[in-house]
Order: structure tokens, then sequence, then C-alpha cells
């Protein structure tokens, strides 16, 4: 239902700003065509930042690309998938199994 989409979206904002991140910020997502994307695209938006959507699809050196040349704060992805793209990054990670289901509230 909505009321469910809008508390993961709640649960997951408040994810991103105990992690740090701040309106402004940019935060990576790289999640195939799902729930969790639809749910990480609307949280990074409630907590003000912007979101670097990079496609699952693109090639490992486009991936690394994107991530090195947009200056993210996060990134939202499943570790196996940084993993399967070759992708060794200094910034904090958060996967969709690490999120919080819905108890946060703003």
């Amino acid at each position: 239902t909505y009321a469910q989409l809008w508390r993961r979206v709640e649960a997951l904002a408040c994810d991103l700003m105990t992690n740090g991140i701040e309106p402004g910020d940019r935060v990576a997502i790289l999640l195939p065509r799902s729930p969790e994307l639809i749910v990480a695209l609307l949280a990074v938006m409630l907590a003000g930042a912007a979101y670097v959507p990079i496609d699952p699809e693109y090639s490992h050196e486009r991936t690394r690309h994107v991530l090195n040349d947009s200056d993210v704060r996060l990134i939202l992805a499943r570790r196996r998938q940084l993993e399967l793209a070759g992708v060794a990054h200094s910034r904090p990670i958060l996967s969709p199994d690490d999120w919080s289901q819905g108890r946060a509230r703003f």
C-alpha cells in the first residue's frame, strides 16, 4: 500500500541522515528495477540529497568512473552487486538488507 511504501521511505531517509547525509549531498543508487529502487529514490529526495543513478548493466569501468567522478557520500546497493562490478569504494554502503523496515518517523 502507499502507507507501507511511505513508512519504508521515511525509515530509509532516517537511516541516510543517521549516516551523515545532509541536504545537497549526493547518494549513489546502484539497484535493479525493483520496489527497493523506488524506496531508495524517494528516500534520498526526502532526506534533501540528490541521487546519482547507476544502472547495474553499466560496464565495470563505467560504474567505477561514475562513483569516482560524482563525489557521492554514500552508496545504496547490494554489496554483491558492487563485488560483481569489481568496485572497491571508500564510501559507506547501505544494502537493502540493512535498511530499517518502516519503524522510523519524521
